[in-house]
């Protein structure tokens, strides 16, 4: 797989997709894009080779048509799925799932750009949780906290999205719980492109219309046995913040 782009002029109304942005020497998935000092970074999941199992670091040169390797961020023995990175307090972390998608690790560093990336004291920080064991999407960071979307496998893979805080993290500390105990998102039943299963969703906000869209992914419940996954991109609109959040201009 690669990762391709698509882009809207009316907040998400409709798209233009212009093609493939990002190919690589191994599959590519869960493209996890961020902005730090002015600079756009993704760090991409990657498979496909037993023999590598890094968490590349791509830089865009300019975004988002061409993309430049910066490091490999971690190099574990295990298969690293889905890692998220993120900026709290005085650490960058990444947070990568692993095992049968119910396994968390964690790692920390004071700067992005580098190989020397540590193991969180007590890695691994999630272990036996199928129902909140893989990242789902980008996290909400506040001064207070971290919100975390996690993927829900219990029934099947890529079933649900739960949602987390994290209450404690520090490289000796980690903790989490629920926000609430039901999923956040779900398959729909029936019929639908959403309908089966979702599993990833990332939160923005709109700051001319003033609205939050939720864009998330799902697949169809009914033909999936015949036809294989059809996983599609969605979005919902509200003017509702998420968990009564306050939006930071």
């Amino acid at each position: 797989a690669v990762i391709g782009h698509a882009t809207s002029k009316n907040e998400g109304d409709d798209w233009h997709y212009d093609g493939v942005v990002l190919r690589w020497k191994r599959h590519l998935a869960f493209p996890f894009v961020f902005e730090s000092g002015g600079t756009v970074y993704m760090t991409p999941g990657q498979g496909g080779d037993p023999a590598d199992r890094s968490v590349t670091l791509f830089k865009a040169d300019p975004f988002p048509h061409h993309w430049i390797p910066v490091t490999d961020m971690i190099s574990p023995e295990y298969g690293p799925l889905d890692p998220i990175v993120f900026n709290y307090r005085d650490y960058w972390w990444i947070i990568v799932g692993a095992g049968s998608n119910d396994t968390l690790y964690a790692y920390y560093s004071t700067e992005l750009e580098t190989d020397d990336w540590r193991p969180h004291e007590h890695n691994p920080i999630v272990t036996d949780r199928t129902c909140a064991g893989r990242p789902a999407g980008r996290p909400i960071v506040t001064e207070s906290g971290v919100i975390l979307f996690l993927q829900n496998n219990v029934d099947q893979y890529g079933d649900k999205v739960q949602v987390y805080e994290i209450t404690g993290l520090s490289p000796s500390k980690y903790t989490d719980e629920p926000i609430r105990e039901q999923s956040w998102f779900e398959g729909t039943g029936m019929f639908g492109w959403n309908s089966g299963r979702m599993h990833h969703v990332d939160v923005q906000y709109i700051t001319k219309s003033q609205k939050w869209v939720y864009v998330t992914d799902g697949d169809v419940k009914f033909g999936r046995s015949l036809l294989g996954s059809s996983w599609s991109i969605g979005a919902y609109v509200t003017e509702d913040p998420p968990f009564g959040l306050v939006q930071n201009e």
